[in-house]
């Protein structure tokens, strides 16, 4: 049987939060037993929110992040799997990587970023969905010491349609 252990960073607000939930993956994949699948989640090096510069900070931090994944690998003699937003042959990248227990690439999903929105959208969408937290039905969500944006709504079991 294979041992699956997941490495989830919790939510940082301030100050960089990208980073630190980089350095919070990194030493936290070192911790994990040996043997079996790392998964480190979706855009390691650029968690949380961000916008361009965000992005740009985060892809200098993805080689180093990959680099880690590696070595991981070998000292753990274990699978891992990593993702990164990096830049590639010019193009902003959304790459899976996994690892093997000799910490070599054996897979790699070479998935294009692309916006769906126009950033004047997203935040439009962003702020609507941000007032639902403040006044709206999920506003025990208010206090929280981030930004939140939510959506509320109804479900098809009565029961089950109560404020956040």
């Amino acid at each position: 049987m294979l041992n699956v252990t997941t490495v989830q960073p919790k939510y940082f607000c301030g100050e960089d939060p990208d980073e630190k939930i980089a350095d919070f993956l990194l030493k936290e994949i070192e911790k994990v037993p040996e043997g079996g699948l790392i998964l480190v989640p979706e855009y390691s090096n650029a968690g949380g929110l961000s916008d361009a510069e965000s992005e740009l900070k985060a892809m200098a931090r993805a080689e180093s992040m990959l680099k880690k994944a590696s070595e991981v690998s070998k000292i753990k003699k274990a699978y891992v799997s990593i993702n990164v937003l990096e830049q590639r042959n010019g193009e902003i990248k959304n790459s899976t990587y996994l690892f093997d227990k000799n910490g070599k690439v054996v897979y790699r999903n070479n998935a294009i970023q692309k916006n769906i929105y126009r950033e004047d959208t997203s935040y439009l969408i962003t702020d609507m969905l941000n007032k639902t937290t403040k006044t709206g039905t999920a506003k025990l969500m208010s206090n929280l010491p981030y930004f939140v944006a939510s959506k509320t709504g109804t479900s098809s079991i009565s029961k089950n349609n109560i404020d956040a």
